[in-house]
């Protein structure tokens, strides 16, 4: 799959359509997609920031649902470009990789990713999860299909146990 499909199928909807009409000033400001490898719960969203009304909202791409979000930013969002060569599958691989390299897994089970740009860069944040406490975050540069920042964790390494005096 590649972002250009969701682009695409956000462009055909209705909603997003008469959102665009209403909203001159919108842009596309970031992206958070599910990509569950085993079951079937995958999401995709689309995030806009208001520049005239300082808000954002969300396109879920699954549902149609439009979603308004709490906005907290003294700054406006970098702009995420729409014609932005990305495919999810080319990611995969490239993690996936990776992990055999650090021996953290052979395969993924569901990874949560959040594009957005920065320093006229695009990047794909990302929690990968394999095995039952097993995952890695990492940050992909999606122009140089390179990863920045990998980190192999378990879900322990989360949980901070605080000890009884």
């Amino acid at each position: 799959m590649n972002f250009q499909f969701y682009v695409e199928k956000l462009g055909e909807m209705d909603k997003y359509k008469e959102f665009m009409k209403a909203e001159p000033t919108a842009v596309p400001c970031s992206g958070f997609f599910i990509i569950d490898y085993e079951g079937n719960d995958n999401q995709q969203h689309i995030d806009f920031y208001i520049k005239d009304k300082n808000k954002m909202i969300s396109f879920k791409l699954e549902s149609g649902e439009l979603v308004p979000l709490e906005y907290m930013g003294n700054t406006v969002p970098p702009e995420i470009d729409f014609e932005l060569d990305l495919d999810f599958d080319a990611v995969r691989e490239l993690i996936e990789k990776r992990m055999v390299e650090e021996k953290a897994a052979k395969s993924m089970k569901k990874v949560i990713f959040s594009l957005q740009r920065k320093d006229k860069k695009h990047f794909l944040l990302g929690t990968v999860f394999f095995g039952v406490f097993g995952l890695v975050k990492t940050n992909v540069c999606v122009e140089e299909m390179k990863i920045i920042n990998f980190e192999k964790m378990n879900l322990m390494d989360l949980i901070k146990v605080k000890k009884k005096d």
